[in-house]
């Protein structure tokens, strides 16, 4: 997991790690949300998990940050011994330039967008979504621990540059997160994905 204070912020990391492809995971959630709660519980082990398989930017978080900038912050978790604070305000911030910069609107609630990179640019015309509290409210998952840690299981094994080039990031990540993540492993879920309902894959470009 790697804080995202702001959309901006976002983008000039991943330019500073020189990525030529790549999927970018934007995690889209708030600490008063219960899989926002869970998450954060759970970071340090999100953090060391996705490190080398998946950049997951968590929006509206930050380390190292002035209170100056955003007085409503607030210290939410420790990680790796440093505290990450989290800000309303930084958060609506960031998800309102997601929307100025694509038509992807957001939920109210807690989403996993999975946007594939490449070119210096976000392509916002093959984007994956997964609508979390959905599929933990109904029972689809257990967790979202468990949901991450088979995503980026698959991510770590099929997510290099020429996959993502030669199949596509829609293809590449449905296919598999719905076919063979919940059809091979049958105990990961107790229901089918419904797609709409638990994910989309859609053309957000503008």
């Amino acid at each position: 997991m790697i804080d995202a204070i702001t959309y901006t912020d976002m983008l000039k990391h991943i330019r500073k790690n020189e990525l030529v492809e790549d999927t970018i995971g934007i995690m889209i959630t708030r600490p008063d949300l219960n899989t926002g709660n869970s998450i954060l519980k759970s970071l340090n082990y999100f953090h060391h998990l996705t490190g080398n398989n998946i950049n997951f930017y968590l929006s509206g978080y930050g380390a190292y940050w002035s209170g100056d900038r955003y007085p409503d912050m607030n210290n939410v978790v420790c990680l790796d011994g440093v505290d990450w604070s989290f800000s309303y305000k930084a958060f609506i911030e960031f998800v309102a330039a997601l929307e100025d910069v694509s038509k992807w609107k957001y939920s109210g609630e807690s989403e996993l967008l999975l946007i594939p990179y490449h070119d210096e640019m976000l392509d916002f015309s093959k984007v994956v979504v997964f609508h979390l509290d959905e599929m933990l409210n109904d029972g689809t998952i257990s967790s979202v621990s468990n949901f991450i840690t088979e995503l980026s299981r698959f991510v770590k094994r099929d997510n290099s540059a020429d996959s993502i080039t030669t199949r596509g990031v829609v293809k590449c990540v449905t296919k598999a997160v719905i076919e063979e993540i919940i059809d091979k492993i049958p105990t990961y879920v107790s229901k089918p994905l419904s797609r709409g309902k638990h994910y989309l894959c859609r053309d957000f470009s503008l």
